[in-house]
């Protein structure tokens, strides 16, 4: 089985591999359509309000920006000047520009026709934790506070620290969903979380095939790693999204980044350690076992 795949082009293994998020992202959607998810996203929100305010959320809500449309927009475009910079063709641009105006185009679709039932109780809560003092930070703040200076943000009023108290004790029964207890919470995908992986799984990608050092290479995924996950977090955590909206994200955002990857393996005509095959899945092992042959330069 091995040896027959690898005798797939490198582009198909990608787009093969982009059918695994894209299977989980329908089937987990056709999930939350059908409120399966409602009860476990009901626990998790609770468990959420359990938690402590505290400054670092206004940090947190500062970087939401971060993963806005308009922004991403702009990093996306950095990403293709970096590939271009790379000797990737200018086609490749054009692909990933593609795929994220399909990825907006699911969001918007997703956000107009699926609403999860959310008990009514949640919505205050949701609030306080969103840094609701935020309002109260001068201009000038806003820069350290963006860089995470979390001490200069005030404390949290203690009114919303009694209203999220109030909705995590809250006794809740899903039998009444469609009740006026529950209100329709549109919000899946998250598209937080689908920007963030897509771009931090193409940059992460990009790292492996292009950076030489080791050391640097590693740490720079990890990094990127780190980004395509925490982009979508921090909209849970500050309750923005709900779980499902997140993992929903994920999903979309990792099928996207895929066949970003296909794309980019039709495209290269360099990388750190050969020009046979391109992109093939199967040159791991050989990469990593090939630096000390490589000089150790980017």
């Amino acid at each position: 089985m091995s040896m027959y795949l690898k005798r797939i082009p490198a582009i198909y293994q990608w787009l093969l591999l982009a059918l695994v998020p894209l299977a989980g992202f329908v089937v987990y959607t056709m999930l939350v359509v059908n409120d399966s998810l409602a009860a476990l996203t009901v626990q998790q929100e609770q468990w959420l309000l359990q938690r402590p305010l505290a400054r670092f959320d206004c940090v947190v809500y500062q970087w939401k920006y971060l993963g806005e449309a308009p922004v991403s927009l702009v990093l996306l475009l950095m990403v293709c000047v970096v590939c271009l910079l790379l000797k990737y063709r200018l086609r490749f641009a054009f692909a990933l520009l593609l795929l994220f105006g399909t990825g907006i185009g699911v969001e918007v679709l997703g956000k107009q026709y699926i609403a999860q039932p959310v008990p009514a109780a949640f919505g205050t809560g949701m609030a306080a934790l969103g840094c609701p003092q935020i309002w109260r930070v001068s201009h000038l703040r806003l820069i350290p506070l963006s860089l995470g200076v979390a001490s200069v943000a005030p404390d949290a009023p203690s009114f919303r620290v009694a209203e999220k108290q109030a909705a995590a004790s809250a006794v809740l029964s899903i039998d009444g969903s469609n009740d006026d207890s529950y209100f329709g919470y549109t919000g899946y995908p998250s598209g937080h979380s689908y920007r963030w992986m897509l771009i931090g799984l193409v940059a992460l990608w990009l790292t492996w095939r292009q950076v030489r050092k080791r050391f640097l290479r590693r740490l720079l995924m990890l990094v990127f790693l780190a980004l395509s996950f925490a982009g979508g977090f921090g909209q849970f955590y500050i309750g923005a999204h709900l779980f499902t909206d997140m993992i929903g994200g994920y999903l979309l955002g990792a099928f996207l980044a895929c066949c970003a990857i296909a794309v980019l393996c039709a495209t290269e005509t360099l990388n750190r350690w050969t020009r046979h095959d391109p992109c093939d899945l199967s040159v791991l092992s050989i990469a990593e076992n090939s630096d000390t042959l490589l000089p150790e330069k980017l």
